[in-house]
């Protein structure tokens, strides 16, 4: 192109709230980033080596929610907002693309579990470690990559998607 300038960079750093929006949405990834770690890989090791009532059931609700596009969820959701008061606030955004995206996470983080061998689990425990402490100091290091790839997951579900949050968020915060 001739005569290409930084004039529109200049507008839009001066005249915009670029860097509020900036930040806006990089809290938003964030925390959906950390509540996905969380909840994906304590979902995914309770469904990987726990045998309880209602697993299959709930592995297969799981998989079933992935058929379904956030943009079809969006009028059960946004009424569900509007009933906890949470419309026009980051933590219904943080709640509606958690909920998207904890489903494919928690599989990940399942079929990842699958592949650790439970003998390393019972070792620890054999070593003294509870549950939880087999778990933290044991599996989930192990797990580095798959955490890696859940939070990945996590962050560019909640950073690259915008018609959910312009319809939650309609007042400019």
């Amino acid at each position: 192109p001739t005569g290409a300038t930084f004039e529109n960079y200049v507008k839009l750093f001066t005249e915009r709230d670029f860097l509020l929006w900036m930040q806006n949405s990089a809290l938003v990834a964030f925390a959906v980033t950390i509540t996905g770690v969380f909840f994906a890989s304590t979902a995914g090791y309770g469904f990987s080596r726990f045998r309880f009532m209602g697993k299959r059931f709930g592995l297969l609700t799981l998989l079933t929610t992935q058929m379904f596009p956030a943009t079809m969820l969006l009028l059960p959701m946004y009424i569900m907002l509007i009933n906890l008061g949470l419309i026009n606030t980051y933590f219904g955004v943080i709640i509606v693309y958690s909920a998207t995206a904890l489903p494919f996470c928690i599989w990940t983080m399942k079929g990842y579990y699958d592949t650790i061998p439970i003998s390393l689990e019972e070792a620890a425990r054999i070593d003294g470690c509870s549950h939880f402490g087999a778990f933290m100091r044991v599996i989930l290091p192990l797990a580095a990559p798959a955490l890696v790839i859940t939070a990945l997951f996590s962050f560019m579900t909640a950073w690259s998607e915008y018609l959910v949050a312009s319809q939650i968020l309609q007042d400019t915060l």
